[in-house]
């Protein structure tokens, strides 16, 4: 018996073959169908699919045969691989690589077998489509066309499923993010309901406290009057700031009444001195920004300034914002920067994408030449913005 040697790109053959997860996987109609066919218009009693793994050969489907493998050395397919078109042994007996193979002295008694090779996307052989015969016989050129035709399907088959289970992986991923999304966005909201109230009552009610009891001293004291009086409307004045930057964060929406650039400062400021971080800002626009954009570009720029405070360690922050036809915006730290393949699969960062993409808008991340993180956006300002991006926006 003359062993099969090795092709010359084995190893690369295997990885290819272990890419698709076929060895050792269970009954597939389609498959057997494939081979139905092989077996009916070739005239043989045995056929068989098989691949060549390291040190055996396995039989994904099979007609007439009773195993599932056999050893490598002994496979008639292992011979196959080597070859570009169909191998035919018409005689085992008469063939001096295969007369005294054991699955021809002994089961299945192979006198003929004719295999097309399975050919990957790659370019890899991995196995074969056979048929087997008790009998001497021969194969005629159109048996052998169709072998070879039948050999391509199971290739294409092959590729099918792997495409599938890459979706589906996909899908997976997909799902997994949407969920990480969900929680985040639902966090979110109770940290914000968390802010809200705490700003009504430590912030908004001490104020006015302090303005009732400002009266109640002015009421009581004609000499200290008016100073008391400028000391009640001074804490009614900062309540009704605190009012105004609460109703920015609650409704968004709200922007449409105010000057975006105006916004982003008071923005910056309540940073500032929220992280003692400062902000450089500077803010070039030929055009106005219409509102729907406006509150999405203000709720990214929150989620990072967010981002910065609790992981970065920066020491300052730098924004710039230009609109002409494009609004670009980039905000940039001198952090330690982040890693950017775990940044991207990130549930804040897809919430981002989700804001900016809705506007037919892309995101673009990366280490800034001050050593920190940069988030960079890009929104059309001319299409009008869908529903569904006004929507997403106000999130």
């Amino acid at each position: 018996m003359r062993v099969a040697p090795l092709p010359f790109n084995e190893e690369l053959r295997l990885q290819d073959l272990y890419a698709f997860d076929i060895l050792d996987s269970g009954r597939d109609q389609d498959f057997d169908d494939i081979l139905e066919i092989a077996s009916q218009v070739c005239g043989c009693p045995i056929a068989a699919v098989t691949f060549i793994d390291e040190t055996r050969q396995w039989i994904k489907a099979s007609i007439g045969l009773n195993v599932d493998q056999t050893s490598r050395d002994a496979a008639f397919c292992a011979h196959t691989i080597l070859q570009n078109q169909v191998m035919v042994v018409e005689n085992a007996l008469e063939d001096e690589r295969f007369h005294d193979n054991p699955l021809v002295t002994g089961e299945p008694s192979i006198r003929f077998y004719a295999g097309a090779p399975i050919v990957s996307a790659a370019g890899y052989k991995l196995g074969s489509v056979c048929v087997i015969d008790r009998e001497p016989r021969q194969l005629n050129a159109k048996e052998e066309r169709l072998l070879l035709v039948l050999s391509g399907q199971i290739g294409k088959l092959l590729e099918l499923r792997l495409r599938n289970r890459q979706l589906q992986k996909k899908a997976e991923e997909q799902l997994g993010l949407e969920k990480l999304f969900l929680q985040k966005l639902l966090q979110q909201r109770e940290d914000e309901r968390y802010s809200i109230g705490s700003t009504l009552h430590e912030g908004i009610a001490q104020e006015l406290v302090a303005s009732r009891c400002y009266l109640e001293m002015a009421a009581a004291s004609e000499t200290a009057r008016a100073e008391l009086i400028t000391r009640s409307r001074d804490a009614v004045g900062r309540a009704i700031d605190s009012i105004r930057e609460l109703t920015f964060s609650i409704v968004p929406s709200t922007l449409k009444d105010y000057d975006f650039k105006e916004l982003l400062h008071l923005l910056f400021s309540r940073f500032y001195n929220q992280s003692g971080m400062p902000v450089d800002f500077a803010y070039e626009s030929a055009r106005p920004v219409p509102p729907a954009i406006a509150v999405a570009l203000y709720r990214c720029i929150e989620e990072q300034l967010r981002n910065i405070s609790a992981h970065s360690g920066a020491r300052s922050v730098r924004v710039r914002v230009e609109a002409a036809s494009t609004l670009s915006l980039s905000i940039e730290d001198d952090g330690r920067g982040v890693n950017l393949e775990a940044f991207r699969i990130g549930a804040g960062i897809h919430q981002v994408q989700a804001r900016i993409e809705a506007f037919g808008g892309t995101v673009d991340i990366g280490n800034g030449p001050l050593g920190g993180f940069r988030l960079s956006l890009s929104v059309p300002l001319q299409p009008a913005p869908t529903a569904r991006a006004c929507e997403l926006a106000v999130v």
